[in-house]
C-alpha cells in the first residue's frame, strides 16, 4: 500500500484513500486492471496513478 500512497502523494492526490485500491489489487492480478470503485471524489487520474502503482507491486499468491 505504501507504493500506492507514494504515487498518489507525488501526483497531488494524497488526500484520496489508498485503501480501496489496495483491496482491489487481487483483481489486477486476475484481469490486468484495477477495478474502479464508484466514488465521486476519485477522478480518472486517480485510477491511472493507482494502476501504475499497482503494476509495480509484487502480490502474494494468497490474494
Amino acid at each position: 500500500m505504501a507504493e500506492i500512497r507514494l504515487r498518489l502523494d507525488d501526483y497531488g492526490f494524497g488526500h484520496l484513500p489508498a485503501e480501496p485500491l489496495y483491496r482491489n489489487l487481487a483483481s489486477l492480478k486476475r484481469s490486468g486492471e484495477v477495478r474502479r470503485i464508484d466514488h465521486a471524489a476519485q477522478p480518472r487520474a486517480y485510477w491511472a496513478i493507482a494502476q501504475s502503482a499497482a503494476l509495480r507491486l509484487q502480490l502474494p499468491e494468497a490474494m
